[in-house]
């Protein structure tokens, strides 16, 4: 059954079922930037539809890339599923990548919500 990921942008925590991850590292404020445009007050302020599952990064890097993959592995490791994941195309060489975080299946991942979480 799907689940809610909780999201604690103050502790740098994600919440998942029985299990918790800590969010550090360089790319930590871009993943908690994403999931916090995913919760339901967010997407009404912003005239969104409700399922909006997916942060759209228009320029990154490969290096940054790699280290928000990275990072995104590392929650999935901590929280037992595969609760985030990324893509990403390239437009021509050298130019810097159009990515997307989006939240895992929805088979998995109901929604996400903000929580204080202790």
């Amino acid at each position: 059954m799907a689940q809610v990921l909780q999201v604690d942008p103050t502790r740098k925590l994600l919440q998942f079922g029985e299990y918790t991850a800590e969010v550090t590292g360089p790319q930590a404020g871009l993943i908690f930037e994403a999931l916090l445009t995913m919760l339901p007050a967010e997407k009404l302020a912003m005239m969104a539809p409700p399922t909006t599952r997916g942060y759209t990064l228009t320029a990154i890097s490969q290096a940054d890339y790699d280290q928000l993959t990275a990072a995104i592995d590392q929650i999935n490791q901590d929280l037992k599923e595969e609760v985030l994941r990324a893509n990403f195309r390239a437009r021509e060489p050298g130019a810097p990548l159009q990515a997307k975080i989006f939240l895992g299946d929805k088979k998995v991942v109901r929604s996400v919500t903000g929580a204080a979480l202790g």
